[in-house]
């Protein structure tokens, strides 16, 4: 009986192990063509900044009709805080849009062209406690 219980088993295990391979290769086979412009669409985690507790800044992103697009946000807290968009290209940084957000609130900028050739970041402040940008990460 035991040399049964071992036999099924071993036939359960090796037939599970063989469902998994199989799903594996299909999964290789069907995958699809990797593209060279690999970057998601939506939140850029490396773009979040701080100023303060109060006041954070981040970029999210999207493709449309091929090309890239940025847009800045700003998120307070009981501050009122200032986001730039900023743009890289030709070798210097240019500040596109400005917006605001009232205390515990949220604004966001336009999308603005952000393609090969370009990178976008955001500088966040303080209204309410000074006036200096804290610069994100560039996408």
């Amino acid at each position: 009986m035991a040399h049964t219980v071992n036999t099924v088993k071993r036939t359960r295990k090796a037939l599970a192990m063989a469902a998994v391979t199989a799903g594996l290769v299909a999964g290789i086979a069907t995958a699809p063509a990797a593209t060279a412009d690999v970057r998601p669409a939506g939140y850029e985690p490396s773009t979040v900044t701080y100023d303060t507790a109060d006041c954070k800044a981040w970029i999210n992103t999207a493709k449309r009709n091929g090309h890239w697009y940025a847009q800045g946000v700003v998120q307070a807290g009981g501050s009122r805080c200032a986001v730039d968009l900023e743009r890289y290209h030709n070798g210097r940084w240019t500040v596109l849009t400005t917006t605001t957000s009232g205390r515990y609130g949220q604004a966001k900028t336009a999308y603005y062209w952000d393609h090969r050739g370009y990178k976008a970041r955001v500088c966040v402040s303080n209204i309410d406690w000074h006036n200096y940008c804290v610069w994100g990460g560039a996408v």
